[in-house]
């Protein structure tokens, strides 16, 4: 079984239209996608010795990831959004429909991250973090190249992983 890097992944952002989503392929990435999951404990003492351990409150997942930075919205002659007007439910995704089901929620998608195995014998691996809604994107400057870095949140307490079969 072989380890798995950058060169492996996809991410790919869904909205919530069904019953064909629209989706967008991020292209450009640094390869630093990154979420963490937090579990609270809550230690119970009796008269100040160690007594046991219980589950605390859930937390969301938390999320980013970074872009090298092409535009932030789509030239007039181009076809799909650019990642920062998905994102943001503007321009040219200002029609993609929110994967939020709560009535006055806000405006999130899916992340798809398909892990791509390099061996035929393997299964990839489909890493899907619902309803993300971004709490900051960040633009930042570079001598090579542009970033924008995405950070947000996915409601969920844990990501969903999949083994999915090989796309020839």
């Amino acid at each position: 079984m072989a380890t798995k890097n950058l060169r492996d992944g996809v991410l790919t952002l869904s909205d919530g239209d069904t019953p064909t989503p629209n989706t967008l392929e991020l292209t450009l990435e640094e390869g630093d996608l990154n979420f963490t999951e937090t579990t609270n404990k809550i230690v119970v003492k009796d008269r100040g010795r160690l007594d046991h351990v219980r589950d605390g409150d859930e937390e969301q997942l938390t999320v980013s990831f970074t872009l090298k930075y092409v535009e932030l919205i789509k030239q007039s002659t181009a076809s799909a959004p650019t990642p920062y007007e998905a994102l943001k439910n503007i321009g040219a995704a200002s029609t993609w429909v929110t994967t939020d089901t709560y009535c006055g929620g806000v405006y999130s998608l899916d992340l798809l991250f398909k892990v791509i195995a390099p061996c035929d014998t393997e299964q990839d691996e489909l890493i899907t973090l619902s309803d993300f809604y971004v709490t900051s994107i960040e633009f930042k400057e570079g001598d090579e190249y542009n970033t924008l870095s995405v950070e947000g949140e996915s409601l969920l307490t844990t990501p969903t992983v999949t083994k999915v079969t090989k796309t020839p």
